[in-house]
């Protein structure tokens, strides 16, 4: 039988971790590029405040709707809908921010 993950918001329960929300993440061998990638989005969710981040672990990852995720974090919906958008917003800008990504906006004119 395999463990299961209890929800983060229930008080009694321990919050996941960062690194226990990316599924299936590979070992570090620090050659993969998909390590870079695992990396990014620990450090993403990590960088997340503990509310942002329950509420997109709650939706992402259990399948919660933001009315089930209100009445768990017992909290109002539209709390729930603006700490979503904004841990997407936060997860966005750290994905979008590369250093691969050097391109100078004025040097296309």
């Amino acid at each position: 039988a395999s463990p299961t993950l209890e929800h983060p918001a229930m008080p009694h329960k321990i919050q996941p971790s960062p690194r226990q929300l990316v599924v299936n993440s590979p070992t570090d061998s620090g050659e993969d590029p998909e390590n870079e990638e695992v990396a990014r989005a620990v450090a993403a969710l990590d960088a997340l405040p503990p509310r942002q981040r329950e509420v997109l672990y709650l939706f992402a990852c259990e399948g919660l709707n933001l009315t089930e995720i209100a009445g768990v974090l017992k909290c109002k919906h539209d709390a729930v809908k603006m700490n979503l958008s904004l841990a997407r917003k936060k997860m966005r800008s750290m994905f979008t921010e590369t250093p691969h990504n050097t391109c100078d906006a004025r040097a296309s004119t």
